[in-house]
């Protein structure tokens, strides 16, 4: 394939006047034709000039920049516009671009054969009987999905890779060929990885749609009945503000991992993260409570380690973009908020749901004003009836909950003894003792 330097421009979604720019200051190749290579290296030029790199600098770097542009170039005998790939495939132009602009993908890229290939799937999908709405649905859940995933193994591999190979003061071609050796191997198989994730996954999906068939035939589509909890630790933020950004990262890392694991055993989803709080979902509100009292039973006797609360609801709600919707949602966040330290409510639609689950006590706890609810809400605590309390004592600076023998630090106050988990927290204490309620 060979461009001229305004189909080069065009194909790599930069302004002509612009690459003429870089062409001048020796980026671009001098002479006609460029190929697909070019294609990527513009790209990559295009990208570190909006991230404030100079010219210089790039061009520094024209050797690792060619090496870049080789290993990623697009794989094509030609490039369309998205309506010629559109009309190669079949489908609506329009709608090719509402799922493409939902992937997260620029519009103003040329098209190479594999992206053709890709957009055949969509036709697939729209020849089953889903309808274009759907189909923008699932483009956007999966792009948003596989962003995530691909952003963070090319972080990971960044930090704990590529960082320490350029820390040994390597240039030039050396760097460039340390670098290709150590991430040669991830290029082809972060995309089988992605691909095998998605066919267990998708088996899994696949029997909760079986199971859906004998709960609830009478939903609308995009209604579904199901159990929501969420969780969230309860001093998290001055947790952070106690002990810095990388302990209380590592808090959380322990968070998460402890949900996620609790979540898998009861047949449960994470459907989301933000910050230190989990929204699950579960096809039964049985689960969802053994889940969440789970859930506080580990975290509880993990050491140095805060209080967590948790809300459930059980009701019909909507799913869209991998994500649920509806007032039944909502609820289930303001009953979180309504409980304390080491607390698990529930509404009565949980209790009467969930009721004949053995093991479990549900404790009237009073009806409730949640914020954005018209009318009260009956709330039980929900208990294991084998529940034992472990003794453990508050850091009255970041709210960590300490055993006995886990203080790093204590102050005789009177008649009373205060237990703080770290030294730093102790001189916070001493410095303004009266913000931490002396």
């Amino acid at each position: 394939m060979h461009l001229s330097l305004e189909q080069l421009a065009r194909a790599a979604g930069e302004p002509l006047d612009r690459v003429r720019e870089w062409q001048a200051a020796g980026l671009v190749g001098a002479t006609e034709p460029f190929g697909p290579p070019d294609i990527e290296r513009l790209r990559l030029i295009g990208l570190l000039r909006r991230r404030g790199v100079s010219l210089e600098d790039i061009a520094a770097s024209r050797g690792d920049i060619d090496a870049f542009g080789t290993r990623h170039r697009p794989a094509t005998t030609s490039l369309r516009t998205l309506a010629e790939a559109a009309a190669e495939v079949g489908l609506d132009p329009a709608l090719v671009e509402r799922a493409w602009r939902a992937s997260g993908l620029s519009v103003t890229d040329l098209l190479d054969d594999r992206d053709v290939a890709f957009i055949r799937h969509w036709r697939t999908v729209r020849d089953v009987g889903h309808p274009d709405d759907a189909l923008v649905e699932m483009a956007r859940v999966m792009g948003d999905t596989v962003r995530r995933a691909t952003e963070a193994m090319a972080r990971v591999t960044h930090f704990h890779i590529i960082r320490p190979i350029v820390a040994r003061g390597l240039t030039g071609v050396a760097l460039r060929d340390a670098i290709a050796e150590a991430t040669g191997r991830l290029v082809p198989a972060a995309p089988l990885m992605v691909e095998h994730l998605t066919r267990r996954l998708l088996a899994e999906a696949s029997r909760e749609n079986f199971a859906l068939r004998f709960l609830d035939d009478r939903s609308a589509p995009g209604e579904l009945i199901v159990g929501l909890v969420f969780v969230d630790l309860c001093s998290f933020t001055p947790i952070a503000d106690a002990m810095g950004d990388h302990e209380s990262a590592d808090v959380l890392a322990r968070f998460s991992a402890l949900v996620r694991d609790a979540a898998v055993r009861w047949d449960g989803r994470v459907v989301k993260q933000i910050g230190d709080a989990f929204m699950l979902s579960f096809v039964g509100p049985g689960a969802a409570v053994a889940c969440a009292l789970e859930i506080e039973r580990r975290a509880a006797a993990e050491p140095r380690f805060p209080a967590l609360r948790a809300g459930i609801n059980w009701g019909r709600v909507l799913y869209r973009d991998g994500d649920y919707v509806g007032a039944n949602v909502n609820v289930a966040a303001r009953v979180a908020d309504e409980a304390g330290r080491h607390e698990v409510f529930v509404t009565e639609a949980v209790r009467r749901a969930a009721a004949p689950v053995g093991g479990i006590e549900f404790r009237p706890v009073g009806r409730r004003r949640l914020k954005g609810v018209s009318d009260e809400v009956e709330l039980f605590r929900a208990v294991a009836v084998d529940e034992t309390a472990t003794a453990r004592v508050v850091d009255p600076v970041c709210g960590m909950e300490i055993g006995a023998a886990e203080a790093a630090a204590r102050l005789a106050l009177g008649d009373r003894e205060l237990a703080f988990c770290s030294a730093q927290c102790l001189q916070r204490y001493v410095a303004d003792p009266a913000r931490y309620g002396r």
